[in-house]
């Protein structure tokens, strides 16, 4: 699994900040459409 290689190279901390900027901008476009109804 060249995949889990490449995730423990990168640790956890990196994962923790792509997971956080993924999750915080639907987030963000979620709040978006709220405002906008």
């Amino acid at each position: 699994m060249a995949i889990v290689m490449a995730a423990r190279r990168m640790g956890m901390r990196a994962w923790a900040g792509l997971l956080s900027g993924i999750f915080g901008s639907e987030i963000i476009n979620f709040q978006g459409s709220q405002k906008k109804k």
